[in-house]
């Protein structure tokens, strides 16, 4: 995994304070994708002090509709972690199923500020291959 530049405030968190583990967030996709690299920023993102204070995903399970399924160890940083796939993986849904957390330091609630992936990544490869010819 790498590190991006932190992405904006707004984030995802859970409704159920105390129990986190087990809650999920699903990206679906109107058109199947293909993508090779998905993007986490973990903890809520709006400055430092937020992301210390509240609670962020330590392990979770990666899984598609289309029979991807992994766990990851993501890191306690601010700023987008980059999870790599061995090869490229067409679906239309993604799911980040959380199942353990990094306490926060004030509150408990569970905070994700993005879960996405790269969109233009095959087309990118793609027309890298082409032009080798």
């Amino acid at each position: 995994m790498s590190q991006g530049p932190p992405c904006p405030a707004p984030c995802f968190s859970t409704s159920i304070p105390l129990i986190p583990v087990g809650q999920w967030i699903e990206l679906q996709i109107n058109y199947p994708a293909t993508p090779k690299t998905i993007y986490i920023a973990n903890g809520y993102q709006k400055s430092k002090s937020s992301f210390l204070n509240n609670a962020r995903v330590k392990k979770a399970v990666i899984s598609t509709d289309n029979g991807l399924f992994f766990t990851v160890l993501l890191a306690d940083d601010w700023g987008n972690q980059e999870i790599r796939l061995n090869e490229w993986h067409e679906c239309s849904e993604m799911k980040l199923t959380v199942k353990s957390v990094y306490p926060g330091e004030k509150y408990q609630d569970l905070c994700v500020s993005g879960f996405g992936i790269n969109f233009e990544e095959r087309q990118d490869f793609e027309w890298q291959e082409m032009q080798k010819d």
